[in-house]
Formats: C-alpha cells, structure tokens, sequence
C-alpha cells in the first residue's frame, strides 16, 4: 500500500514536473514562494490587520506565533529528521527532472512552507472572516509553488497543507478559550458600585 501512495506520488511530481514552465510562470510561482520563506507575507499580512482593524489583532499574532514555533520544532527538528526522505533534486538523472531553484540541504517530507501557510492562513482567517478564503488560495498558491519548482513532492505539501489546517483548527479553538478566560476573569473580578441609597428615596 505504501508502495502505492510512493509511485503515484513520484508519478504526479513528473507531471507536473513537465509540463510547459515558461519563464513568468516559473517567475510568478518562484514569488509566492519566495514571500513565504520565514513566514514573511504573514507577518506582513498581520500588520496590515493589526493598522486597519483594529489593535485586536495583536491577539490573533500571538495564536500565529504559537502555530509558527510549532510548526518549526515539530515539522523541521521531529518529522523531517524521523522520515528522512530525499528531496526530487535527489533524482533529477535518474526521473529526468528539472528543478527551477537552489538546491535544499534538508529533507522534504513535510513541507514547512504548506505546513506554516496554512495554519497561519487558517488562524488570521478564522479571526477575519471576511478575508477566510482569500488566504486560503494564498496558501494554496503557495503551497504549489514547492511542487512546480521542483522543491517538494506532492505527498510532502498534501501532509503539509492538511497538518497546518489541523493545527490552526486546534490554535484557533485554544487561543479563543484563553480570550474567553481572561475576559471572565475581569468581568467577574470587577467591584460592585456601593448602592446609592440617597438615589432611592
């Protein structure tokens, strides 16, 4: 079975690997890729919302934050290291391949960039409705790019996309309990005003 998944996988990355990459394709996927490196169109993006509404946001930052370290610790340090498997910049001779991009030094599964896009994506959306899916299709784009370039196989973006968007769900749902608390706490901690006794008379 694994087998399986392993040659569809490695299938689908040859497709997508030759088909037509004219140069502003490969220019417009090599951005969305580039913007994502170290989460930086995030933290742009939360900025933008923290300016334009509202100083709320830097509550939706630190859930962000939380997705991001963990995203790092658990994707680069555990699960790439625990996996090992080699990028397709490992097999260009042999599948024929062309890879558009410098060559990685770790390994591929799972991909940090689907990982983080999408649980920052999911976490900023979750707290901006308006803008959900907007930064769902950014994620996506994103998260594409790393197979159209040749830096990831598909497999590794899938797990990836799919991870973040379980962490966001769990970030999302224990960042807002947290807010609940600490809005409890102070409206249950407030003093009563002394009755004004003169008042009802």
């Amino acid at each position: 079975m694994l087998e399986f998944i392993k040659n569809i996988d490695i299938s689908s990355f040859i497709f997508i690997n030759h088909l037509p990459h004219p140069i502003w394709m490969v220019d417009i996927f090599q951005f969305f890729s580039l913007i994502s490196n170290y989460a930086l169109i995030w933290f742009a993006i939360i900025f933008f919302l923290f300016i334009f509404f509202g100083k709320k946001e830097w509550k939706v930052f630190l859930v962000m934050i939380w997705g991001l370290v963990f995203t790092v610790l658990f994707n680069e340090f555990l699960i790439k290291n625990i996996f090992s498997r080699n990028r397709p910049q490992d097999y260009v001779e042999t599948l024929n391949l062309v890879i558009w991009g410098q060559r990685m030094n770790d390994y591929s599964f799972m991909s940090g960039h689907a990982f983080s896009s999408f649980a920052c994506a999911y976490i900023l959306g979750s707290f901006n409705k308006r803008f959900f899916w907007p930064f769902m299709v950014l994620a996506l784009l994103i998260s594409f790019s790393r197979i159209y370039l040749g830096y990831h196989w598909p497999l590794d973006v899938i797990s990836g996309a799919i991870s973040g968007l379980l962490l966001g769900y769990v970030l999302v749902y224990i960042g807002k309990k947290i807010l609940k608390i600490k809005k409890e706490r102070i409206k249950h901690g407030k003093r009563r005003k002394p009755l004004d006794f003169a008042r009802g008379r």
